[in-house]
């Protein structure tokens, strides 16, 4: 069976849900969404010129060297003017020359004429990734911006439950108080008050808590506590109940025996004897 501070939390959580989770809001969901297919889009894109690049240089690879004869023209010009060569020796090499810087011109042309569309495809691609780059970096400082709102509007939401909750503490601690305050009055001697003076609540660093958290300083709360005890007072009294003296007061239990019935056995203290306390007294089970 849980405890009653156990039913007192789960009561609270149902009540106060933790916000939405950040996935759930719409304008930064929508940017994430954006996000995710202009990364795609870039991915895509980015393969796209890996295989361009990849083409080129295949083609590049299949480029002819430069054609390469034995001797040169000059050489076989001092030949002939030796008599080591004819002229019909310069037709021939000048033909041969001619001919293979043809064959390497139209190979080469070819080969241009081949780099040329994986060119221009890979020119308007880079493009293409260089602009989804752009739009990228835009939606991530979009989606930061949106973060950062939402996360200030989540911090000033929570200071204000947190400002709600601290005047919800000093509520119930005004109220032990008061009822400390009454046993001191009946001769049970106990600290609760000095104890809730020294609580200290301090604001966050969020615009909802500047100024407005409770102060646990005895100042303040000197008046609060002795309007509870006239308030706990006049209820008894308007009950009929009569309140106990230290005169009057029944006597502790003795140790190992159980309280009598109407006795209340608080978990607060750290003694084995207990008073007789009011029977409408909350406490834990």
């Amino acid at each position: 069976m849980p405890t009653f501070r156990e039913v007192k939390t789960q009561t609270f959580l149902a009540e106060n849900p933790p916000p939405a989770a950040l996935a759930g809001k719409p304008q930064i969901k929508a940017i994430q969404c954006r996000l995710a297919k202009e990364k795609e889009y870039l991915a895509q894109v980015t393969a796209k010129i890996a295989e361009r690049e990849k083409e080129i240089a295949t083609l590049e690879s299949s480029m002819p060297p430069l054609p390469t004869f034995n001797v040169s023209r000059e050489s076989l010009l001092a030949d002939i003017d030796l008599g080591e060569a004819t002229i019909d020796d310069l037709v021939k090499f000048d033909k041969e020359v001619f001919d293979a810087q043809k064959k390497y011109t139209a190979t080469v042309r070819s080969i241009e004429a081949k780099i040329a569309t994986p060119k221009s495809a890979l020119a308007g691609l880079k493009k293409r990734a260089a602009k989804a780059d752009r739009r990228i970096e835009d939606l991530n400082a979009e989606e930061k911006r949106l973060r950062i709102e939402h996360y200030r509007a989540e911090a000033e939401a929570a200071g204000e439950e947190y400002v709600r909750l601290t005047y919800e503490v000093r509520r119930i601690a005004v109220v032990v108080a008061a009822y400390g305050g009454l046993l001191k009055q009946i001769g049970f001697l106990n600290t609760i008050a000095d104890q809730i003076g020294a609580i200290d609540i301090r604001p966050l660093d969020v615009d909802s808590t500047h100024n407005k958290t409770p102060f646990f300083s005895s100042n303040e709360l000197t008046p609060l506590i002795d309007a509870e005890q006239e308030r706990i007072l006049a209820e008894l009294a308007a009950e009929g109940s009569a309140v106990p003296s230290p005169e009057t007061a029944p006597a502790p239990p003795k140790k190992g025996k159980e309280p009598e019935p109407g006795t209340v056995r608080s978990k607060i203290w750290r003694s084995e004897d207990y008073p007789v306390l009011p029977t409408h007294a909350i406490t834990e089970e």
